[in-house]
């Protein structure tokens, strides 16, 4: 929730939807491939919180992943 909607203390990785992107392009990712990474943590939390939704919970994880890597490879 602290990269979509900023409610924690930054830890590193922005707060916000804004400085995430901004974090994320500093770092050469797209803003696709941010977004999916953004709303992949959220989204797949939120299913796991609530004990369902568990193939949600794991295309997030896959657009997680596909991130990191992304940004690893570039």
């Amino acid at each position: 929730m602290q990269k979509l909607f900023g409610w924690f203390k930054d830890m590193g990785g922005g707060v916000g939807i804004r400085q995430t992107l901004a974090h994320m392009a500093g770092k050469k990712i797209p803003k696709a491939v941010a977004w999916l990474v953004i709303l992949g943590q959220s989204l797949g939390s939120i299913g796991l919180l609530l004990r369902c939704f568990g193939r949600i919970a794991a295309l997030a994880n896959f657009m997680i992943f596909t991130g990191a890597l992304y940004a690893r490879l570039c």
